[in-house]
C-alpha cells in the first residue's frame, strides 16, 4: 500500500510536471508563432501600403503629365490655326511676285508647310509618349513651334518687300 501510494504520487507528480511542461512549452512556440505572424502581417501591410503609395504617386504623375500635354496640344493647335490663317495672305502676296523672287517665295512657302507638317507629327507623337519622355517631347514641340512662328514672320517680311 505504501508502495502503491508512492507510485500514485510519483505518477501524479509526473503527470502534473508533464502538464506544466506541456502547457509551458505550448505557450512559448505559440507566442513565437504569434509574434512571427504578427510581424509577418505588419510587414505585408507595410508592403501593401508602399505599393499603394507608389501606385498613387505614379497615377498622379501620369495625370499631371497628361494635363501638361493636353495644355501644350491646345496651345499648339491654337497657334497653328493662327499661322494657317495667315498662309493665304502670304500665298496671295507671293503670287504677285515675278522671277527669282517668286521662286524664293514659293520655296519659303513650301518650307513653312514642311515645318508645319513636322510640328503636327510631333504633336501626334506626344500623345503616345511615355511620361518619362514627355518633357523632352514637349521641349521639342515648343522649339518647333517657335521656329515655325519665326519662319512665318520672316516669310511675311520677305514676301511683302
Amino acid at each position: 500500500m505504501i508502495f502503491a501510494r508512492g507510485l500514485k504520487r510519483s505518477i501524479a507528480f509526473l503527470i502534473a510536471g508533464g502538464l506544466v511542461l506541456a502547457v509551458g512549452c505550448d505557450r512559448k512556440p505559440e507566442e513565437r508563432v504569434s509574434d512571427a505572424e504578427r510581424t509577418g502581417r505588419e510587414v505585408a501591410q507595410a508592403a501593401r501600403d508602399a505599393v499603394h503609395r507608389a501606385g498613387n504617386t505614379a497615377k498622379d504623375a501620369a495625370e499631371k503629365a497628361k494635363t501638361a500635354a493636353d495644355e501644350l496640344l491646345a496651345r499648339v493647335k491654337s497657334e497653328m490655326e493662327d499661322l494657317d490663317r495667315s498662309r493665304p495672305g502670304l500665298e496671295k502676296e507671293a503670287g504677285k511676285l515675278k522671277g527669282k523672287a517668286r521662286i524664293a517665295a514659293d520655296r519659303t512657302l513650301d518650307d513653312l508647310k514642311r515645318q508645319g507638317d513636322e510640328l503636327k507629327r510631333s504633336t501626334q507623337d506626344l500623345r503616345t509618349q511615355a511620361a518619362d519622355k514627355l518633357e523632352a517631347a514637349r521641349a521639342d514641340i515648343n522649339e518647333k513651334l517657335e521656329k515655325l512662328k519665326r519662319a512665318y514672320e520672316a516669310a511675311a517680311r520677305e514676301i511683302k518687300q
